[in-house]
């Protein structure tokens, strides 16, 4: 170009090289083109450079504009530019306003993942790839392939193989209320990346161990749900580094291997007819786990051992009932917040039944069959919760308010991480504690240096004579 431009963009006081710009904006090029430049003076305005997902990045930017053949009556001040233009596409023109001249600039930017050049499109002739469809978000910086037309997975596989693709990476696919593919063969992709597969509500029954792998190092989130899936590469997770979240529920799984994956945060299974978890398991960065809605009746020893990240366990409506055995549950993470057993027909917890938990945790039982706080059990829980903002939720549970309760309700501090009601509705906040000082412990004093569990044995209670 005639007039040689140097780009320099200051946030706060901190000066930037283009490079350093293009790292920042997550772009491989930024080239300034200056257009029918002309003399001007002064000026300038807030900048906003957008980042492709919707986050604007607000920024200083001066072009110095050194002498040339279009050179400005007033060389050594140079030209200030300033003005508003976004990163949502590979050529933006913007017409600045001056006192008296324009100068119109036109910004290039190549994205790192969809690189073309001026007037290109990421997707393919649409005719090659029916009944497939790809989409192009310029705005978002999205390129989504949709099979949902899909009467086979031949489809899939003669799109993404016999089409010509101009860019190999894309951002999703999807496939939604699908009742012909089947399967996901080895190289049904072809060589096609994604950073996030969504199907829903289809007729899939198995996935390809190799159908995944192209996309193994920009996969972030898959999700296969409400289908038939009962097949899945679980071998392959290890190479897929960039997995992060794997949405499985509502499919026809019935048992888990060991899983084994250094980079899965979130994963969801529930409701599938999993009756069976095989010990092995090693998720180090796993933060939610959720089995709920399957028959899992027990957990294999050391079965979150290395999950020291680990954050929220679901296992709602599971089959854990009606013993909770000692160390049924044992987890080995500081930053544990939730655990969910809901509906798990649950009558009795045996001592250390859970184990691991924090002061902050919170512990769901909602829904059960327990009759009785026994001591021997909530009462190591209740003293760990009541160091912090835990609590145990007994919700729909058929407790009796009766002595047994009275080491419960003479305990403030545990009384108040208790939520539930009794059999005739008493909400356990509302029990009175010098009833059960009177005819719980006045009468019936517990024995020395044991677990203080009462029987009611014709002695009145909050529930009635």
């Amino acid at each position: 170009m005639d007039d040689e431009a140097q780009l320099q963009l200051v946030e706060a006081d901190h000066r930037m090289t283009t490079r350093e710009v293009a790292a920042v904006l997550g772009l491989d090029l930024v080239v300034f083109t200056l257009g029918s430049p002309s003399p001007c003076e002064e000026y300038e305005d807030r900048v906003s450079i957008h980042n492709g997902v919707g986050i604007p990045i607000n920024i200083w930017a001066e072009i110095s504009h050194r002498r040339g053949s279009h050179s400005s009556s007033r060389d050594d001040r140079g030209l200030q530019y300033a003005g508003t233009f976004y990163a949502s596409s590979r050529k933006i023109s913007l017409l600045l306003k001056m006192q008296e001249y324009f100068t119109l600039l036109s910004l290039f930017i190549i994205h790192h993942s969809v690189p073309g050049t001026n007037g290109q499109t990421p997707c393919p002739d649409p005719n090659e790839i029916l009944p497939c469809t790809c989409s192009h978000d310029a705005s978002l910086g999205t390129v989504i392939v949709d099979c949902s037309g899909a009467i086979s997975s031949d489809d899939i596989y003669t799109a993404f193989n016999d089409a010509t693709w101009p860019f190999p990476k894309l951002t999703g696919f999807r496939m939604v209320n699908n009742e012909g593919v089947r399967v996901l063969p080895a190289g049904a992709f072809g060589d096609i990346t994604f950073e996030e597969i969504y199907i829903h509500h289809t007729s899939l029954g198995s996935i390809h161990t190799e159908a995944l792998l192209p996309s193994k190092d920009r996969l972030g989130t898959l999700e296969v749900s409400d289908s038939l899936l009962e097949d899945f590469p679980w071998e392959s997770l290890p190479e897929l580094t960039g997995l992060k979240n794997l949405y499985l529920h509502g499919n026809s799984f019935t048992s888990l291997p060991p899983l084994v994956s250094a980079s899965l945060e979130d994963f969801r299974i529930f409701t599938n007819e999993i009756a069976q978890l095989e010990v092995g398991w090693s998720l180090p960065n796993l933060t939610i786990l959720d089995l709920g809605f399957n028959l899992i009746s027990e957990f294999p020893a050391g079965f979150l051992n290395d999950s020291e990240n680990f954050q929220q366990f679901f296992c709602y409506y599971c089959s854990f009932g009606p013993t909770l055995s000692a160390n049924s549950l044992e987890f080995h993470s500081a930053t544990i917040q939730f655990i969910e057993l809901e509906g798990n027909s649950i009558s009795t917890l045996e001592a250390d039944a859970i184990t691991g938990f924090q002061s902050d945790t919170v512990i769901n039982f909602d829904f059960n069959d327990i009759r009785e706080l026994t001591e021997e059990s909530f009462r190591p829980m209740l003293e760990v919760l009541s160091q912090g903002d835990g609590h145990i939720f007994l919700i729909g549970n058929p407790v009796v308010c009766d002595c047994s309760m009275a080491w419960v309700v003479l305990n403030p501090d545990f009384l108040v991480d208790v939520q539930g009601h009794c059999t005739d509705g008493t909400d356990f906040q509302d029990l009175d504690p010098s009833i059960f000082q009177d005819f719980c412990i006045r009468r019936d004093p517990p024995t020395a240096g044991e677990y203080s569990t009462w029987i009611n044995s014709g002695i009145p209670t909050i529930n009635g004579p």
